[in-house]
């Protein structure tokens, strides 16, 4: 068959499925609320089961709606102010011109839809998975900046902030790793894959929430839906969809720790609705951090963009880009040896905070009993990043049944740690850089069957990465200056596929998931003063298998779901772990392995959801079991000999068995009036590793709290305040620093939100708002870092 016949073929193909679809049907209604009254300015969603993509309309003054979408089935939503679509309205079928009038009642516990349990719109009643949706109303009236600041309330997580805004960020969900929680910005996978485990955790403390209507949480195995460094959960980030008439708003706000920030927002529709759009960007700044070091700048834009080009044929484009420059701490340590027990746990007691200003100076101080000295301020210490995310797709819903999805996602990144004479303690003699540099292209197509009871899905994805590690100092002498550089890059190539069916009446929901992944490794390339890898070649990892089942049951009669979810996990060696290295001054270490093998886990979870008082309180029990059979570790034991060591190490990577985390998430969320809603949590974690990082053998995990309880309490005073309440506390736990094993405190700290809201015109609204952190101002050290005390902020918000 000649070339120029399979082109023409393949355009006959593609501009046959571009024209398969057929006429689009309206759909169109009156929206009341529960008294028979109209809504006006509803908002009003239909989001395709099988394309994905979403349809929007708003009502007029008299509560009327019209929305045009192509055959097919979609779950609905609709929202006003305190009012929400019912459970039992969320599931339409669009086969012709559809009279679909709709009621919303006040604040059900599970209207919301989310998409990264099965990569496919499901309401929360049909998801088998435990999920967590925060939405844009919630977020603001927390006054919530940051993805970190939004989770640190959802059951099973562990958020942990090393000090105030920008500083450095970790998740780690049921009792696992930090890097075992895949980041993803619109089901797209984001991670930086110059990070030591080429996760996102060099991202998440960065990352501002500008434009983003909404983040999903799910908990337990996602590899067989988003690959690697997805064994404990996902979280997505979802940008706006825009669309609906022209709105948005400006923000600026400021306070303590010398905080200043301001962010703006546009979105709407336009051609007759053909265009929707959503963009936002934001500054934020903090001039005095703790203990008056940590200063951080985020310049962050995020914005999308989709064009219907026929009903049901969509193309779109999504951007989100982030500019950082943030100081940096010195590494906590133990007390001097001479001062502390020689065996045994040490309480974490830390000098007074005078004593850390005359360290901080480079002055004689005292310990006064403490028995680690906590991060200190370093004048010349300080990080700076940049990186970009776009996405172009193009989707089509090809007829009631058929669908295909084509996306093309670029992630680039660029870190860089620079350190100088400066400051405390140890320091280089010369000015240092490293950069950390990073490019993933990504390149996915999907299509998906629909059936009457059924969705098939699948997938083919091609990605590729790139690390490049560039290292420098300033020395005078060129006979001893550092100067090196390596460059790493990996191919993939991905098949998946899915299988969701519903039965009985859609009470039973069953998902089955694979995924098959290969790699292809090239070897590396090394300039300057880094041989020790010269002759080392590339060992392409093995190829990753994962699957994933889940199941739901719904007993309408009781209100009760009944759900089950299990699956294994894969993380492929990320390019430092192969190949890492670093310098001090002029001394150079190998830290990687290019013979290690890929992580491996398997996971199982199930629980109970209860509804009660016509589905104003929801009651949720999970039991959750992960086991890790194969880790990486970073082994500074001594295991690791130069003499034996094929790269001459004395510490770097290695594979080890791997370790056990089981525990039990409670939750319970509350809309016992229009005016309140309150969720609250209790998680219970007995994470153990198999391989100690303690030096003294402790086989806990470290970071992880056996015990959390979280609390938020969202509430309207009337037509013009509202206020909220978030309340988290944890137990005990265990931290190493300078090979001693410390017991740190938990966190005990609440928060406190306010605004008052009036209409300057018919367009225009201003919110006058405050919040409190740390209300009761503990002192807090998380990992010897140390964490604001009570502090303040106040702004503005004019919308339109």
């Amino acid at each position: 068959m000649s070339l120029t016949f399979r082109r023409f073929a393949a355009g006959q193909i593609f501009a046959g499925l571009i024209l398969a679809q057929g006429p689009p049907m309206r759909v169109s209604g009156r929206i009341t609320d529960s008294s028979g009254a109209a809504v006006p300015r509803a908002s009003i969603t239909l989001r395709s089961r099988s394309a994905g993509g979403s349809f929007v309309a708003s009502s007029d003054e008299q509560g009327n709606y019209t929305v045009t979408v192509p055959k097919g089935a979609y779950i609905l939503t609709s929202d006003a102010p305190g009012l929400h679509l019912g459970r039992q309205q969320t599931s339409v079928e669009v086969n012709g011109p559809l009279d679909l009038p709709l009621q919303l009642v006040v604040g059900e516990v599970s209207a919301s839809i989310e998409v990264t349990a099965t990569g496919t719109p499901q309401s929360l009643d049909e998801t088998a998975k435990a999920v967590e949706i925060i939405g844009r109303a919630e977020l603001e009236q927390r006054g919530v900046q940051s993805v970190a600041e939004a989770l640190r309330e959802v059951p099973g997580l562990r958020v942990s902030q090393r000090g105030g805004p920008g500083y450095f960020t970790t998740i780690q969900t049921r009792g696992l790793r930090t890097f075992d929680t895949a980041i993803l910005i619109d089901g797209m996978r984001f991670r930086d894959v110059a990070a030591t485990q080429g996760d996102a955790s060099s991202f998440l403390t960065d990352l501002l929430l500008v434009d983003t209507s909404q983040i999903e949480v799910v908990r337990g195995a996602g590899s067989s839906l988003y690959g690697t460094n997805a064994i404990g959960g996902v979280i997505n980030m979802v940008t706006d969809a825009g669309g609906g008439a022209l709105h948005g708003g400006i923000t600026a706000d400021g306070g303590g720790l010398g905080e200043f920030r301001g962010v703006a927002r546009v979105g709407g529709g336009a051609r007759h609705d053909r265009v929707h759009y959503s963009a936002g960007a934001g500054h934020q700044e903090v001039t005095n951090g703790v203990g008056g070091f940590g200063g951080y700048r985020n310049t962050t834009g995020n914005g999308l963009a989709d064009y219907s080009i026929r009903p049901g044929l969509t193309a779109s484009a999504r951007v989100l880009a982030t500019d950082v420059y943030g100081q940096l701490f010195q590494t906590p340590a133990a007390a001097p040896a001479g001062t502390l027990p020689v065996r045994g746990y040490l309480a974490a007691v830390a000098p007074a905070a005078s004593q850390i200003s005359l360290a901080e100076q480079g002055r004689s101080y005292a310990l006064g009993g403490a028995t680690f000295v906590p991060a200190l301020g370093d004048a010349d210490y300080f990080r700076t990043a940049r990186f970009v995310s776009t996405l172009l797709a193009l989707q089509q819903q090809v007829n009631a049944s058929l669908s295909y999805r084509l996306s093309y996602q670029a992630m680039l990144s660029n870190r860089n740690v620079v350190n100088g004479p400066l400051g405390p303690g140890f320091q280089p003699a010369f000015r240092t850089s490293n950069q950390f540099n990073g490019r993933i292209d990504t390149l996915r197509a999907q299509t998906s069957y629909a059936g009457h009871h059924q969705l098939i899905a699948g997938g083919y994805e091609f990605e590729r990465e790139y690390f490049d590690s560039p290292s420098l100092d300033n020395n005078p002498n060129p006979a001893k200056q550092v100067n090196s550089r390596s460059q790493v890059s990996e191919a993939s190539h991905t098949v998946d596929a899915q299988d969701q069916v519903r039965l009985l009446n859609d009470r039973l929901q069953v998902s089955v998931s694979g995924r098959v992944q290969h790699f292809s490794l090239r070897a590396p390339v090394f300039r300057g003063t880094v041989p020790v890898y010269a002759g080392a070649s590339a060992i392409n990892p093995p190829n990753a298998y994962t699957a994933d089942v889940s199941v739901a049951y719904f007993l309408r009669s009781s209100g009760t779901k009944i759900r089950s979810h299990g699956g294994n996990g894969y993380r492929k060696p990320s390019l430092f772990e192969l190949f890492g290295t670093s310098f001090t001054a002029d001394a150079f270490t190998a830290f990687g392995d290019p013979g290690l093998r890929p992580e491996r886990s398997i996971a199982i979870d199930g629980g109970i959801d209860q509804y009660f008082a016509t589905d104003r309180v929801r009651l949720s029990g999970t039991y959750f079991y992960t086991r890790l059979q194969q880790v990486i570790v970073f082994d500074s034991s001594g295991l690791l000999k130069p003499s034996t060591d094929p790269f001459g190490r004395s510490s770097g990577y290695r594979n080890t068995g791997g370790a056990l985390a089981r525990g039990v998430e409670l939750s319970a969320e509350l809309r016992p009036i229009r005016s309140t809603r309150l969720k609250t949590s209790y998680t219970y974690t007995n994470a153990r590793d198999r391989f100690p990082v303690f030096v003294d053998g402790t086989l806990q995990t470290p970071r992880i709290t056996p015990h959390s309880f979280s609390m938020v309490w969202l509430q309207q005073l009337g037509k013009h305040v509202d206020a909220s309440f978030e309340f988290l506390a944890s137990s005990d736990y265990l931290f190493q620093l300078t090979r001693r094993t410390f017991v740190f405190p938990g966190a005990r700290q609440a928060g406190l939100s306010a605004g008052y809201s009036r209409q300057l015109s018919e367009r225009i609204k201003m919110r006058l708002y405050g919040n409190v952190r740390n209300l009761g101002d503990q002192t807090y050290y998380e990992d010897g870092f140390r964490t604001p005390g009570r502090w303040a902020t106040g702004g503005v918000t004019f919308s339109f």
